[in-house]
């Protein structure tokens, strides 16, 4: 990966630092000094930012910033074996690679439009995308984010989101135009039953046995079930085992929680959860 300098700009009653490309010059973020705001303009280098920056700002950080660069800074896994550095969508959007039609076959179903196995892991990976695009969002706030996490098991975790409010597993469904009914047991798309509470469930305990035994203390884990481009969504669920919301406003439902972890813990979590080892055991 190239390398980045920084420089200090400071003029029209601005204090800020820009952080540049080493070999290009190109920008690839930066920090006020004023308001403690980052603009990431490279989100894929968020942890070389982190750690160019901070000669420049030890005691200046602000409190969700230092939480930010603490996590990411302290003992990262390496290059590789960092679950931090996945996409939104990875391993479905591979799985769909797999499955799509080659050859004469591939140019017919392209030509023609044609449904295969492959198109529903496009539309999944399409989902995963307008969720995961939100939920980096609240990276600018101090909190963490993972996406397509691979268990052994070959399935994977599409998020796993650790902040004040905890930690949640994060089921995205893509339903384009559905009329979708959510019930304490059985999810309805358009009158046909779908086991995502069941599956959302497991996957949440899944986690919390896996984190708690690796960060040496409880922790609990939330599953959420986000659906996205449904036409109605209704849940008459009463169950916070799994909460349900639309994928285009999870940041904000996520956002209006009360707190439950402090920043240590969250910096231990997310310190322990990146490492890919945690889940592929």
């Amino acid at each position: 990966m190239p390398g980045v300098v920084v420089n200090e700009w400071r003029r029209y009653e601005h204090d800020r630092l820009y952080v540049n490309d080493a070999d290009t010059g190109e920008k690839v973020a930066f920090y006020d000094r004023k308001t403690g705001k980052l603009k990431l303009v490279d989100q894929t280098r968020e942890t070389e930012v982190l750690n160019a920056l901070r000669p420049f700002l030890a005691a200046a950080l602000p409190p969700s910033m230092a939480s930010m660069a603490q996590s990411l800074l302290a003992d990262p896994p390496a290059r590789g074996k960092d679950l931090a550095y996945n996409k939104h969508g990875d391993a479905v959007a591979a799985r769909a690679r797999e499955l799509r039609p080659q050859g004469f076959q591939g140019i017919v179903v392209r030509l023609l439009r044609l449904s295969t196995e492959a198109t529903s892991w496009e539309l999944g990976a399409k989902g995963e995308h307008i969720v995961g695009r939100r939920l980096d969002k609240l990276k600018r706030r101090g909190w963490a984010v993972l996406h397509s996490v691979e268990l052994r098991s070959g399935a994977d975790i599409d998020h796993i989101v650790i902040g004040p409010p905890g930690v949640f597993t994060i089921n995205t469904k893509h339903h384009r135009d559905a009329r979708i009914s959510v019930g304490d047991h059985v999810v309805w798309v358009n009158g046909v039953q779908q086991p995502y509470i069941r599956n959302s469930k497991h996957e949440a305990r899944n986690a919390e046995r896996r984190l708690s035994q690796a960060c040496g203390m409880p922790v609990p884990v939330t599953a959420i079930l986000a659906f996205v481009g449904a036409a109605a969504l209704r849940s008459t669920s009463a169950s916070s085992d799994v909460l349900v919301t639309r994928g285009e406003q999870i940041n904000r439902m996520l956002r209006s929680m009360p707190d439950v972890l402090t920043p240590p813990e969250q910096e231990h979590i997310f310190s322990v959860a990146r490492h890919d080892a945690v889940w592929l055991a």
